[in-house]
């Protein structure tokens, strides 16, 4: 499911067929709930770009990052999924200067975009805990070769 804010279509068509998109908002329970229905396995990248931004819209990326992934897990468990893997970041451990980072790192977020991030996580890891939803967090980057730059939160 893409919003397409940042992207377009076109990148996928590469696919060959073998993705199905949903267009609409990760904040929206029914378009989530159609999306990962009959699904074994869910894959949860949306996440306003630029970590700058958040600087001076962090309601919307509250809103994308804890509400989408909120969503995402709900719709998740309410139709069976058996794993949802979610995009995190390494932001989430701010300037700490360990290298690499692990999980053994302590979190010390330092922009609105990275509180919303590891508040994503430990909601995976409540729905873990409590509905035995398998979740896994992976801190990378989004961004490849084929992200539109030309988009105001991506430069």
């Amino acid at each position: 499911m893409d919003n397409f804010s940042t992207g377009w279509r076109g990148i996928l068509a590469a696919s060959d067929g073998d993705v199905e998109v949903f267009g609409g908002d990760v904040r929206s329970y029914e378009r989530a709930h159609n999306a990962v229905k009959g699904r074994d396995h869910v894959i949860h990248l949306a996440a306003p770009p630029w970590v700058p931004r958040s600087m001076w819209d962090p309601l919307t990326r509250r809103a994308v990052n804890v509400t989408g992934t909120l969503i995402t897990l709900l719709a998740a468990r309410d139709t069976a999924a058996r794993r949802v893997v979610l995009a995190s970041s390494s932001s989430i451990y701010g300037f700490s200067e360990t290298t690499p980072k692990h999980e053994d790192v302590a979190p010390e977020p330092s922009s609105p975009s990275a509180v919303s991030k590891l508040a994503a996580e430990q909601c995976a890891r409540a729905f873990w805990a409590v509905y035995g939803l398998e979740t896994v967090s992976l801190a990378t980057s989004t961004y490849t070769a084929r992200t539109n730059v030309s988009t105001p939160t991506a430069t």
